[in-house]
């Protein structure tokens, strides 16, 4: 439902990465509340191995938010590399893991965890992502 970017905050001069709405201007009001509820459930969690919420606003209408830049791509593109060395492949895993764990503990439900939601950063630490699903509980 997002398209990201890759944008320059020229506030901050950093490299970040932009979300929007895919649909722009024609997006249903179901399609901005669901895009709000994953920066809200961003921004509710401070983990190493979870994607950071930087900013969260509007342009000419329509939410965005910026998060980091995750340079390593994504566990989809690189499965074959964690396939090749199980104890790569169990390490990676226990960090999205605890991730994922840490979401839980704040009423986060993920609802859409697969390997192109968990992104890898410059170093290959995994970030879980992509949060457009999640369900909060309790």
């Amino acid at each position: 439902m997002g398209v990201v970017y890759r944008v320059r905050d020229t506030v901050l001069g950093r490299v970040v990465a932009l979300k929007m709405i895919r649909t722009g201007a024609s997006a249903r009001p179901e399609e901005i509340i669901r895009f709000t509820r994953e920066a809200e459930a961003v921004s509710q969690l401070d983990h190493p191995n979870v994607i950071r919420l930087y900013d969260f606003g509007l342009a000419a209408g329509l939410p965005y938010f910026t998060m980091p830049l995750a340079d390593g791509g994504n566990l989809a593109d690189r499965i074959k590399q964690f396939s090749a060395d199980s104890r790569a492949a169990v390490a990676l895993l226990e960090k999205v893991a605890r991730g994922v764990g840490h979401a839980h503990q704040r009423g986060v439900l993920h609802r859409d965890l697969k390997p192109a939601n968990v992104l890898l950063d410059a170093a290959g630490e995994p970030l879980v992502s992509d949060f457009g699903l999640a369900r909060f509980v309790g």
